[in-house]
């Protein structure tokens, strides 16, 4: 989740609309749901906690990243903490997408990025990352950076206006 304030407004707006567009009755995070605990005069978690007030309902559940140690959400944010994975048959809901775990595996902890390249111009993109065991799915935070792909061993797509552009592994660098 995006801290400084106009972003992370636009990441529960966006959040928000995926939501109502989906009907979804359970929104489960896979790790870095913060970027570190609040600092003193921190208005982010009442913002969240504000947020969590609207959507009737929502189970939300997050596993925990590597910047999420330490951190506990405050109990309005009705947050369930798993520490590990989550089992969702046929998947496994992680954060580190190589830890050891039965079934194919999606996780979040790469927060993966590629360049595609055509006809001279480049764009970087969130990318979704696949691989025999295992995909990465793109941060959801604005405020997010990103880790290049290796495009050799691994299937990207983009979601570009709506439509998922598969990026062939010509075009893509780190």
């Amino acid at each position: 989740m995006a801290l400084p304030d106009g972003t992370l407004a636009d990441d529960l707006a966006r959040l928000d609309r995926l939501l109502a567009h989906t009907g979804a009755q359970r929104l489960v995070m896979l790790g870095d749901v913060v970027h570190a605990a609040p600092h003193p005069g921190a208005t982010w978690p009442e913002r969240v906690s504000a947020w969590r007030a609207t959507p009737p309902g929502l189970e939300w559940r997050a596993v925990a990243g590597n910047h999420d140690r330490g951190f506990r959400a405050p109990s309005d944010w009705h947050l369930t903490w798993h520490d590990e994975a989550l089992e969702a048959p046929p998947f496994t809901l992680a954060h580190d997408p190589e830890s050891a775990h039965e079934g194919y595996v999606l996780a979040g902890h790469w927060h993966p990025v590629a360049r595609l390249r055509v006809e001279g111009e480049s764009a970087r993109l969130s990318v979704f990352a696949f691989a025999e065991r295992f995909a990465v799915l793109p941060a959801f935070g604005r405020f997010t950076g990103g880790a290049p792909i290796d495009d050799a061993t691994h299937d990207c797509y983009a979601l570009v206006e709506s439509r998922v552009i598969a990026l062939p592994h010509r075009d893509v660098i780190g």
